[in-house]
C-alpha cells in the first residue's frame, strides 16, 4: 500500500507502479520524503535505490519552480487512485521549498534557571553589619525572596522571565528581535565563578533583558546557543536587522 502526503494531506492507497508514474510525470521529485509508515522516519526519494534510476532517466522538471502546485498534484494523484496492484507500505510527502520554509517547527526548551543570591551579596553584608537596627534583617529577607522568585526560560524561539513574590509577572522576548548579547562579570561574580548575559533587543516593550549571575561556563555556552537560535529564526522568518545612521 502506498500513501501520498501533499502539503500535509494524506491520500491513497496507491501502488508502486503509480508512484513510478508520479516520478515520470514530475509530480514527485528527489526531494520528496518517503516513509514505510505514516509516522516516519522520512527519507528523500532521491536516496531510494529503486527510484534513483527513474529520476535520472526522467525528463520531468525537478525544481519546485517547474513543479505543479500542490493542489493540482493532489488532484492528479487522486485521478489514478485505482490503477494497478498494491505494493508494500510506502508513504510519500511532497515538500516544496515554500512549504518547507513555512512549516512550523516545534518549540523546545534549551535552558531554565534562576540567578544566584550573589547578586545580593552587598546587601547581605550591610544587613549583617547593621542587624541590630532590626529593619536590615527584613530588607535582607525580602531581597532573598525577590531573587529566589526570578526564573529564566530559554527556548528555541523566545526568552521568558518570570518573577514576583506575592503576585507573578511574566515577560517574553522573541529571539529574532535580539540585537546583541554580551558577557559580563562583576568582581563578586568572578570570585564565585558566575557571569551575566545582558541582552539588547528591538522589542519596544523590553529593549533590555539580562540573565543575571549564572554559572560562567554555562553562560558562555548559553550565549552561543542564543546566537545560533537568533540567526536560525531570522533566516526562517526572513527577518534582517537594519541600523539607520542618523
Amino acid at each position: 500500500m502506498v500513501y501520498v502526503n501533499v502539503a500535509g494531506q494524506i491520500s491513497g492507497p496507491y501502488s508502486a507502479e503509480q508512484i513510478r508514474s508520479f516520478v515520470h510525470n514530475g509530480q514527485l521529485t528527489p526531494d520528496s520524503l518517503l516513509s514505510k509508515s505514516q509516522e516516519g522516519p522520512w527519507k528523500q526519494a532521491g536516496q531510494v535505490k529503486k527510484l534513483q534510476a527513474l529520476f535520472q532517466s526522467s525528463n520531468s522538471p525537478q525544481k519546485s519552480s517547474l513543479q505543479p502546485p500542490a493542489a493540482s498534484v493532489s488532484t492528479s494523484i487522486e485521478s489514478v487512485a485505482n490503477q494497478g496492484p498494491h505494493s508494500p507500505n510506502v508513504y510519500v510527502q511532497v515538500v516544496t521549498p515554500e512549504t518547507q520554509r513555512t512549516k512550523n517547527t516545534p518549540e523546545s526548551q534549551i535552558w531554565a534557571g534562576g540567578p544566584s543570591q550573589v547578586v545580593n551579596l552587598k546587601t547581605y553584608i550591610l544587613c549583617i553589619i547593621f542587624f541590630w537596627l532590626i529593619v536590615p534583617i527584613f530588607v535582607g529577607i525580602w531581597r532573598f525572596l525577590v531573587t529566589n522568585s526570578v526564573r529564566y526560560e530559554l527556548t528555541t524561539q523566545r526568552l521568558r522571565t518570570d518573577w514576583g513574590v506575592f503576585s507573578k509577572r511574566s515577560d517574553e522576548v522573541e529571539l529574532y528581535r535580539v540585537k546583541d548579547i554580551s558577557f559580563r562579570q562583576s568582581f563578586f561574580e568572578r570570585i564565585f565563578g558566575l557571569a551575566s548575559l545582558p541582552i539588547t533587543t528591538s522589542d519596544k516593550t523590553h529593549p533590555y533583558q539580562c540573565i543575571l549571575s549564572i554559572n560562567a561556563k554555562q553562560a558562555r555556552t548559553l550565549r552561543e546557543q542564543l546566537r545560533s537560535c537568533v540567526e536560525e529564526l531570522r533566516d526562517r522568518k526572513g527577518v534582517r536587522e537594519m541600523d539607520w545612521a542618523s
